[in-house]
C-alpha cells in the first residue's frame, strides 16, 4: 500500500477497551504511527497545530452534556481542531462531541429509545459517495446529535435520523461505530448487560447472529474508507 499523506494521527479514546479495534489494525499498514491519549485517565490534548495530521475520537459511556471538566476541555479542543480543517473522525460520542463543538444538540430520543445492535443506515444524495447503498451498521448509545449548521448529513437512520455527516473537507462524524469488531462486540456486551433489554436495543442473541450477517460488509465499508480518509 502507499503511504498516506496523513502519517501521525492521534487516538482519542474514553476507555480502557478500544485496542484492537479496525482503524488500530489498518491505519499502521497504510504507514499510519499511532498516538493514543485518554482524557478520562487525566492524558493531556496536544496542540492542535501542532504534530498530528489527523484525529479520530471513539465513542465511550460518557455524555456529551456532561459537566465533566475533561469532557468539556475536549469538546473545546476539537472544536479548535476543526476550525484549522484538519482530518478528523468522529466514532458514536466522537461524532455527538463534533456535532456539539459545531453547536449542534446532542439529546435523547424523544421516545426513550436507544439503539445497541446492528441498524440500517440509508445514504442521502450527498452521501452516495461515502456509501453507495443501505447497510446494517453496529450501534450503541442512548444519545443522537442534530446536523450541525453547514454540515452534510450522508446517511440517515430509522430511530436516529442523523447517522453521518461531513463538515468541511475531511471531517466527519459517525453515530455508529465500524471500528468495533466481533471481538468487541463480545466484549461490550459482556461487560454492559445491565444497559441489555432497553427500548429499541437489541438482546445478546441477535446481535450475535447478526453480527454473523453483516460484520463482513461493514468492515470492508469501513476499511475503504479510512484508507480515502487518511490519504485526501
Amino acid at each position: 500500500m502507499n503511504k498516506p499523506a496523513s502519517n501521525k494521527v492521534l487516538r482519542i479514546v474514553h476507555d480502557d477497551y478500544s485496542d484492537g479495534d479496525r482503524a488500530d489494525t489498518l491505519l499502521p499498514r497504510l504507514g499510519c504511527e499511532l498516538v493514543t491519549v485518554c482524557p478520562m485517565h487525566g492524558d493531556e490534548l496536544p496542540s492542535v497545530d501542532g504534530e498530528f495530521d489527523a484525529a479520530i475520537v471513539y465513542g465511550g459511556v460518557q455524555s456529551v452534556n456532561s459537566e465533566d471538566p475533561y469532557v468539556r476541555r475536549e469538546i473545546d479542543w476539537i472544536g479548535r481542531w476543526v476550525s484549522i480543517d484538519k482530518p478528523f473522525l468522529g466514532l458514536c460520542l466522537g461524532g455527538q462531541m463534533l456535532a456539539s463543538a459545531l453547536g449542534a444538540p446532542v439529546s435523547r430520543h424523544p421516545e426513550g429509545l436507544e439503539e445497541w445492535g446492528f441498524y440500517e443506515v440509508h445514504p442521502t444524495e450527498l452521501g452516495r459517495s461515502f456509501m453507495d447503498d443501505t447497510m446494517c451498521v453496529y450501534a450503541a448509545h442512548n444519545e443522537g446529535f442534530e446536523l450541525p449548521q453547514g454540515a452534510e448529513l450522508l446517511l440517515r437512520g430509522d430511530s436516529f435520523p442523523q447517522q453521518a455527516f461531513r463538515y468541511g473537507n475531511n471531517i466527519y462524524g459517525l453515530q455508529f461505530h465500524p471500528e468495533c469488531t466481533p471481538a468487541m462486540m463480545q466484549l461490550w456486551l459482556d461487560l454492559g448487560r445491565d444497559d441489555l433489554g432497553k427500548p429499541g436495543t437489541h438482546e445478546p442473541a441477535r446481535q450475535l447472529s447478526d453480527s454473523l450477517r453483516y460484520d463482513k460488509a461493514m468492515g470492508e465499508w469501513f476499511e475503504a474508507f479510512l484508507a480515502k480518509w487518511i490519504r485526501d
